[in-house]
């Protein structure tokens, strides 16, 4: 009778810690947040199959519109008639905060410097889970310099 009272016990505790995820998710799309898929530092295997994934406040569209507000146009590659496309790596940490930003794909270094520059004003970001543990999220982002 006690095995039978204790694992009551814990399948309680295990649904309560379920639910509050599941509603912790839901809450944090009414806030506008919107699940973002970035590839794992560590290879997960199928089980670690995340249960929220990366968030941030609008998604893509809203990342792509803040770079697009916030970027500047280095003055040397504008008068050089620099363009192209600068790749930037980066990872959400289990804290939400961005982390070893990084230049994969380069053009210059001062469009490289503002690349870095403008990602790390992007601070909306709120951590996968997996297995109900917050985990660290690689993603790339491409920036595109374009005189027009």
């Amino acid at each position: 009778m006690k095995k039978v009272f204790i694992i009551l016990i814990v399948l309680t505790f295990s649904a309560c810690a379920a639910s509050q995820d599941v509603s912790s998710n839901r809450e944090l799309k009414k806030l506008g947040y919107v699940e973002l898929e970035g590839s794992f530092i560590t290879n997960p295997t199928k089980k670690d199959k995340p249960l929220r994934y990366v968030m941030y406040i609008g998604g893509m569209e809203q990342i792509f519109k803040e770079i697009s507000e916030e970027i500047q146009y280095p003055r040397t590659e504008r008068l050089l008639g620099i363009e192209g496309t600068v790749l930037v790596s980066f990872i959400v940490n289990q804290n939400g905060e961005l982390s070893d930003v990084e230049v994969l794909k380069s053009i210059s270094r001062n469009t490289d410097n503002e690349a870095v520059r403008v990602i790390k004003t992007l601070d909306k970001w709120y951590p996968a889970m997996v297995k109900g543990k917050p985990v660290n999220v690689r993603f790339r982002i491409p920036i595109k310099f374009a005189l027009t």
